[in-house]
């Protein structure tokens, strides 16, 4: 499975985070992917000591801060050694939502998916 099937793969799949707090979940409803070679992922310039989990095998968590401001959920899509993943773009939350709008700072209403990259993790940080 490349990096491209694995990101539709993920759509429809459940995220889940147990907090302190409780437990919190989404179904994944978007997401996007950064293959090999695609100029956009952190994987292009290879690897360093920020994306080196990117280099990880398929199927692990990949979390970067972006810009200073949000954390965003990726997950690696290819062999040990080859840096490519998949953006969790957008999720509808599951378990939690109250919690998840309070993490958000109260942005997004009950039911809605989380629509912006970095709402995802914001809201499930507990």
């Amino acid at each position: 499975m490349d990096t491209v099937e694995l990101a539709r793969y993920l759509i429809g799949k459940v995220v889940v985070h147990d907090a302190d707090s409780g437990r919190l979940s989404g179904r994944i409803v978007e997401t996007e992917a950064y293959p090999v070679g695609d100029a956009a992922g952190h994987a292009f310039h290879g690897k360093t000591q920020r994306n080196r989990s990117l280099f990880l095998e398929r199927g692990r968590a990949y979390v970067y801060l972006s810009y200073g401001t949000s954390f965003l959920l990726n997950v690696t899509s290819e062999v040990a050694g080859v840096g490519a993943g998949v953006l969790l773009r957008a999720i509808e939350p599951l378990e939690g939502i109250g919690e998840m709008i309070a993490g958000s700072g109260g942005t997004t209403p009950p039911g809605r998916p989380r629509q912006r990259p970095g709402a995802i993790d914001q809201g499930t940080a507990g």
